[in-house]
């Protein structure tokens, strides 16, 4: 219940109570007053509006296109920057609205315009689809990319002249070419409708599928391109294992510091009778020389045969522009290294193989093709078959060639195989002379820097004994001056 007298009015606010908002238009002057002061003038020509937009909405009768611009409202400037500027003293002068809407308005849709997009949505619907949908994309993309036709395609594989086609494309076509499935779909589509109606890989797809035997062409075009490459990689291999050869084979220098390891290694095995009186030396030994040191480990038993090598049959060239190191160089002598006979004959089996398949396929090509078709296919195919026999045949005969040489080498050196195998690795061979070459190449560099400081060294010596006897000789000159007493006396003496 409320107590008595009713409910006690609630504590002022802090600071008091409010007072109301002056009212509209400001406070009125009391009665009896004079009026207050008339309110400033407006601005262009319209009273200030301190709360908004001093101009009044327009309406349009018509939707108008929009002009986006960045409007500029006086209201929202700094009080500083409302009258210093364009806008506030400008007015805006009379238009014509009627004609400016004629020319403005935004375009009513007409019906003509609804048809069209009807139309055009009937098309698009109507469109057939055959591919599924990621070789659909996947031949897209192809066609954006490659930027030909059917009639560039047909001048490279039929007339083999097209500028514009590379094999790598023709390739690429033919791996996204139409399955059997994919492509009787479509041929019924046609034979029912018109190819008008189909999707763009599935139209481009039809039309390559009519180009006269483009599969087994290009797998021709293809093997005849990539053939010499290969051949020419493959006898490369076989030429560089035929030099390296016959460099081992038939350097006096490498004999000559062979026999010097053999002198200083029997002179070091005396009195053995394994290991001395030795005729000569498995090659593994090579490699291992740089570790053998002298009793005082400042010189190894390699250093001592390089500085032997050097001194014995390079004394004169030694230290100057004109030496010239003794063994094969150790970066060719690591090529030889990765050589493997095997993959060399499995490269050249393998080219074998596709020259018979391409040869069957080019003799189907012109059996089953129109007499159109035919050439230049025929001839130029017939004319590369008959050249890549030939060049077959003779690369394996210089297979039988170069494993006849390797073999000699490796009886020429002695050289047994490893382990159960029947014969002498090509790696296993060469890598022990590349081994020796290598660590003889940092020996005899040493070596040649060492003569070049000695050589250096005596030439100075030279210039100073000449200088120092032309320095005497002007001296005791000097000390007898011709048309002298002294040197009329030592005349008469003598």
């Amino acid at each position: 219940p409320p107590p008595p007298g009713g409910i006690p009015p609630p504590p002022p606010p802090p600071g008091g109570i409010p007072p109301p908002p002056p009212p509209p238009g400001g406070i009125p002057p009391p009665p009896g007053a004079p009026p207050g002061p008339p309110p400033p003038p407006g601005l262009g020509g319209f009273p200030v509006q301190v709360a908004g937009p001093r101009k009044p909405i327009v309406t349009p009768k018509s939707a108008m296109k929009p002009l986006h611009w960045s409007a500029v409202q006086l209201y929202k400037l700094p009080a500083a920057n409302t009258t210093a500027n364009v806008w506030a003293e400008m007015k805006e002068p009379e238009i014509d609205t009627e004609m400016f809407e004629d020319m403005f308005a935004k375009p009513l849709p007409t019906r003509k315009q609804n048809v069209d997009t009807k139309q055009k949505q009937s098309k698009l619907k109507k469109v057939a689809k055959y591919l599924d949908s990621k070789k659909s994309q996947s031949v897209g993309i192809l066609l954006r990319s490659l930027r030909i036709d059917i009639s560039d395609i047909h001048n490279a594989v039929i007339k083999i002249d097209s500028p514009v086609v590379e094999l790598d494309t023709l390739q690429t076509l033919v791996e996204n070419m139409a399955e059997p499935a994919e492509l009787k779909k479509i041929q019924d589509h046609i034979d029912k409708e018109s190819d008008s109606t189909l999707d763009k890989p599935e139209k481009f797809l039809y039309e390559l599928s009519n180009v006269p035997h483009l599969s087994e062409r290009v797998k021709c075009l293809v093997f005849q391109s990539n053939f010499s490459e290969t051949l020419y990689d493959e006898e490369n291999k076989l030429q560089h294992l035929n030099l390296m050869c016959d460099v081992l084979q038939n350097n006096s220098n490498l004999n000559r510091i062979l026999s010097i390891i053999l002198a200083f290694g029997n002179y070091m095995n005396g009195g053995n009778t394994m290991r001395g009186q030795a005729d000569g030396f498995s090659l593994e030994i090579l490699p291992k020389l740089k570790d053998i040191k002298s009793k005082d480990s400042k010189t190894t038993l390699l250093e001592y045969v390089v500085a032997y090598y050097v001194t014995t049959y390079d004394e004169e060239a030694a230290g100057t522009e004109k030496a010239t190191f003794p063994l094969p160089d150790p970066v060719e002598l690591s090529h030889a290294t990765i050589f493997k006979f095997d993959e060399v004959e499995a490269e050249i089996k393998r080219l074998n193989t596709e020259l018979q398949v391409s040869d069957r396929q080019v003799k189907k090509v012109i059996n089953m093709s129109e007499e159109e078709y035919i050439e230049p296919f025929k001839t130029k195919m017939e004319n590369f078959i008959e050249f890549a026999s030939s060049e077959l045949e003779r690369i394996e005969q210089y297979l039988i060639t170069a494993k006849k040489k390797f073999k000699e080498l490796t009886d020429f050196y002695t050289m047994k195989p490893k382990g159960q195998s029947k014969f002498v690795e090509v790696s296993d061979f060469f890598a022990v002379f590349m081994a020796f070459s290598k660590d003889f190449t940092v020996s005899w560099k040493k070596e040649q820097n060492r003569i070049t400081k000695r050589k250096a060294a005596e030439a100075q010596k030279k210039v100073e004994a000449i200088r120092e006897k032309k320095r005497i000789e002007v001296g005791q000159a000097k000390r007898v001056a011709p048309g002298s007493l002294k040197s009329a006396l030592k005349g008469a003496k003598s």
